[in-house]
């Protein structure tokens, strides 16, 4: 499983998020590896009100792995696995159509070199937390003319998007 939806985040964390951006100065971003994309810091205190993330933050995520990602306009990632996490989760600030995730078997080498096939496109809805696996190939495009921000949560390794599926369903039973 590449992706699963699992959280629609409150108003009043989406305006704290947008909030910090907007505050933050040019020295606030930094850069984790020189080229890996800029990031800024955020607290897990902002997730307080959306109990499945707060619960998954507390229990599997160290505080300084919560950041908010930017990437440029008009620019992607190389594809790529994680190095320095399994899983994590994700929300996408500003939701716009030409900018996506996507997900495809590097390693099917049965279109030829290059080519990747069996892509999966990640089209994140606005105020949704997503569990990401990251030990998958991955991309991200921004074909849009403005700045993509997405906050990104890493679990501490080893832990799996499995994990997270078994720890929210053990802790948070669906009502059938």
């Amino acid at each position: 499983m590449y992706f699963k939806e699992f959280e629609t985040l409150t108003q009043q964390t989406m305006d704290s998020l947008w909030s910090m951006l907007n505050d933050a100065s040019p020295d606030d971003w930094y850069r984790i590896v020189n080229h890996v994309e800029w990031a800024l810091r955020i607290p897990a205190s902002i997730f307080n009100d959306n109990p499945k993330t707060k619960m998954l933050i507390d229990n599997f995520v160290e505080p300084e792995r919560l950041y908010i990602q930017r990437l440029e306009p008009n620019t992607s990632y190389h594809w790529h696995r994680d190095y320095d996490r399994n899983a994590s989760m994700s929300v996408l600030l500003n939701c716009f159509d030409n900018s996506y995730t996507l997900f495809g078997d590097k390693n099917n080498k049965s279109l030829g070199p290059g080519h990747i096939p069996n892509i999966k496109p990640l089209k994140y809805k606005p105020n949704s937390m997503y569990l990401f696996n990251g030990s998958e190939w991955h991309t991200g495009f921004n074909f849009s003319n403005e700045m993509r921000y997405l906050v990104s949560i890493s679990f501490t390794r080893p832990f799996t998007m499995n994990d997270a599926i078994k720890f929210l369903d053990s802790n948070f039973p669906s009502a059938d």
